[in-house]
């Protein structure tokens, strides 16, 4: 029996393209960060955590947008702040998915407004009756280094809670494959709010 608690489930039903939309996606906004600090390393080396989350979420947008542009069971909200990705599977189900900075632990961040909390689950709403499955879609942040990692996909019961969490990487057998690693979240014995500064939201992203 299908289960969203089962990160192979979600994988499973969720349209390969979508997938490989977003490998594709972080990897070259990742290579535009790199351009970019190489490029003006007086402009990116005093950059605040938040102005940087925000150059690589644009970028990132951008991608995405132009990769999934057209796909059939895949539309794109993009009404700032929002930035909603609505996915059909294989089987149906809707998925409804945001692009998010994730850190060593999973969590994420986002100005907590009525909307953010409601769909992260952290707050009821008149939608929550419906059969929708919502995901974070995005990369692993390395904060020491400053550097864009892997892609990730995460599923979490309210948005301080990860439930799982799948890095998407290149085979090293088979390049044109992607692999798909499970990592279980690990929600370390600190101050939340500590936690949650190593991830601000992107300047105008909930």
């Amino acid at each position: 029996m299908f289960s969203a608690m089962d990160a192979d489930d979600i994988l499973n039903d969720l349209p390969d393209q979508l997938l490989q939309a977003l490998f594709d996606a972080v990897e070259a906004a990742a290579l535009d960060w790199r351009q970019h600090t190489a490029e003006h390393p007086d402009w990116t080396a005093p950059m605040y955590e938040r102005d940087t989350a925000g150059w690589i979420h644009a970028r990132l947008r951008s991608h995405l947008s132009q990769r999934l542009d057209g796909l059939g069971g895949v539309s794109i909200v993009d009404r700032e702040p929002n930035y909603v990705i609505t996915a059909l599977g294989a089987d149906g189900r809707m998925y409804q998915c945001r692009v998010k900075r994730h850190n060593e632990n999973d969590l994420i961040s986002s100005y907590p407004t009525v909307s953010d909390r409601q769909f992260w689950g952290d707050e009821p709403s008149e939608f929550d009756e419906l059969d929708v499955i919502r995901l974070a879609l995005g990369y692993r942040w390395d904060r020491d280094a400053r550097s864009v990692g892997v892609s990730v996909v995460s599923y979490r019961r309210g948005k301080n809670n990860p439930i799982w969490a799948v890095e998407i990487q290149r085979s090293a057998v088979r390049g044109s494959v992607l692999t798909f690693t499970p990592i279980s979240p690990t929600l370390p014995a600190v101050d939340l709010l500590d936690a949650q500064r190593a991830v601000q939201p992107a300047s105008g992203e909930e």
